[in-house]
């Protein structure tokens, strides 16, 4: 289990075809095209039929996202490849789709089932967000046999992110019945050396009330809704899920004033000062391999826009132009930025630049709780179609980077969770995050895809 790890090294050189990499830059262009427009619900479709995928990926497929709210299971992805127009005259019964085009496979089901098998959900089951009688059929919930998942098995994922990837890693949690925990200052694995208000890490009084997964014992409670890192543990399948929220790619203390705001800063700073240490003191103290993580994903977008709108309405400018070449090109710089210094921090783990997700009605008021409710901003399609633009170009379009940056950006692959979210912003929670369905269960399925294709590719 934990402290008995069996990796094997991971290979660092994962170099991509310059193939793939032209047809994925045009597809993004494509996309951005189609994003400006009244079509944009079907950019992810648009843009995965342009890609021609290395493996059988039904992410990498256009498709569309189902979504029913009374059975859980059946929130998931279809190729459209695969679904048949029973009023087609022509329609041949000899003549099937393609393996690649079926639905995609119900991995986060059969992770749930495999982790209860070994050890119970410690959350009763009123708490938990599934019905633990899916675990005891025969087929899984597709009607398929159960897909193996000892793939995650002892592996750790890293995302990089901000609340609406704090809220998918809680809902990572709830499925597998276990609860989120908070790397408050209190916990064992925060680096020492860390400020908080300009105070030392003090060491708490131990409180046996307080207990995290792995029997420490924590004061005060773990806060959910912090901008602390937060972890989750599924112990049946020793898996680690670990989320750090940063404020964008700012380098210019824009949201230190934020009363939420916790130290460090920068986004770099928050990768070196507490995911590595945590990194290093979970490797300390629980005896987990040093491979770990095997998957890291970044994102940043919502900070950052959000940014540029406060700057705008400063200005008395309107924020529903175009960021313009200045803002874009930092933009693009900084996520580059990110990446290399990521693949970098840990030339171990296959790393993912995530697409954002963000609803398109939403007015997000949090970001500007000092104007008036009225004149609180939506946020415009166009510029988060920049901003997706100027990510993808970040590490696709490597021309004028340097050597040693083009080899670490070789290695960044594209999270499609966003992507496949686009037009569902009806189901969310508040103006920003998404409900568990369809988006919590799609992101533990699309993360657990993912994490089987790098460790397949890798041979762990």
């Amino acid at each position: 289990m934990f402290g008995q790890s069996g990796y094997q090294s991971l290979d660092p050189a994962a170099n991509r075809s310059r193939r793939k990499r032209r047809l994925l830059a045009a597809s993004m262009v494509l996309f951005g095209l189609i994003a400006l427009g009244s079509l944009w619900h079907t950019a992810p479709q648009v843009t995965a039929l342009l890609l021609k995928p290395d493996t059988c990926n039904p992410y990498a497929l256009p498709g569309m996202l189902a979504y029913e709210p009374n059975d859980p299971h059946a929130n998931r992805w279809h190729p459209f490849a695969g679904m048949r127009d029973e009023t087609d005259p022509e329609l041949r019964s000899d003549v099937k789709a393609d393996a690649c085009a079926q639905p995609a496979p119900a991995l986060a089901a059969a992770f749930v089932r495999a982790s209860w098998s070994a050890v119970p959900p410690s959350l009763p089951s009123n708490e938990s967000a599934l019905e633990p009688d899916f675990a005891s059929a025969a087929l899984g919930p597709d009607g398929r046999p159960w897909e193996d998942v000892e793939f995650a098995r002892n592996r750790t994922v890293v995302f990089l992110g901000d609340s609406i990837s704090r809220f998918t890693t809680k809902y990572f949690c709830d499925m597998v019945g276990e609860r989120v925990i908070e790397l408050n200052w209190q916990h064992p694995w925060a680096p020492a050396e860390i400020l908080k208000d300009g105070s030392t890490r003090e060491e708490p009084e131990r409180d046996d009330a307080h207990l995290d997964p792995f029997g420490w014992h924590l004061l005060p409670p773990a806060d959910p809704g912090s901008h602390l890192a937060h972890y989750c543990y599924a112990p049946g399948m020793d898996f680690l899920l670990i989320h750090l929220h940063a404020y964008g790619l700012d380098e210019e203390d824009f949201w230190k004033s934020k009363p939420s705001y916790i130290p460090p800063y920068t986004f770099e700073d928050r990768v070196h000062r507490l995911v590595r240490p945590y990194l290093n003191r979970i490797r300390a103290t629980t005896g987990r391999g040093a491979s770990a993580p095997e998957l890291v994903y970044v994102n940043s977008g919502m900070w950052d826009v959000m940014r540029f709108a406060h700057e705008d309405i400063a200005a008395d400018k309107s924020i529903a132009s175009t960021l313009g070449s200045t803002r874009l090109a930092w933009y693009r710089r900084r996520v580059r930025d990110a990446l290399t210094f990521v693949v970098r921090e840990f030339p171990q783990a296959a790393v993912y630049w995530s697409a954002s997700h963000y609803p398109i009605k939403a007015s997000n008021g949090w970001f500007f709780g000092d104007i008036k409710p009225k004149h609180r901003p939506d946020i415009k399609l166009l510029r988060l179609a920049e901003m997706h633009g100027a990510a993808m170009s970040a590490f696709e379009d490597t021309a004028d980077a340097s050597p040693e940056d083009k080899a670490a950006l070789d290695r960044v692959e594209l999270g499609r969770w966003g992507l496949a979210m686009t037009g569902q912003e009806d189901h969310q929670i508040d103006d920003l995050h998404p409900t568990f369905l369809p988006g919590g269960y799609l992101w533990a399925d699309m993360a657990l895809w993912d994490l089987r294709h790098e460790v397949r590719r890798r041979g762990l």
